[in-house]
């Protein structure tokens, strides 16, 4: 992977959507469009850690966007964090070290 993003997913009040503070991650590689990557990070309220996520593909070449956003329903592994810095460092550096 060449280029790796997050991105938050977003609550909405005026629609009443409330976010489960979700952070999907898109990767680019050179010569290819954005995809979808098997890692979320998510907030836990109760110890009030991140927790990131490797999401099982089920055999995908690459994860269903639902997959990711429910990833609770769907760990590989997971790692909590106390730091949103110190769980996108681990998805990164995972996401990097599997190349």
């Amino acid at each position: 992977m060449d280029t790796v993003s997050f991105f938050k997913e977003e609550s909405f009040k005026d629609l009443n959507i409330k976010a489960d503070c979700n952070y999907i991650v898109v990767g680019k590689k050179n010569g290819w469009g954005w995809r979808i990557l098997p890692y979320s990070i998510w907030y836990c309220e109760d110890n009030r850690m991140y927790v990131a996520v490797k999401v099982n593909k089920y055999g995908q070449a690459q994860p269903k966007v639902n997959t990711v956003l429910d990833s609770n329903d769907h760990e590989e592994y997971t790692e909590a964090f106390t730091t949103l810095n110190s769980a996108k460092k681990w998805v990164y550096n995972d996401i990097m070290g599997a190349n």
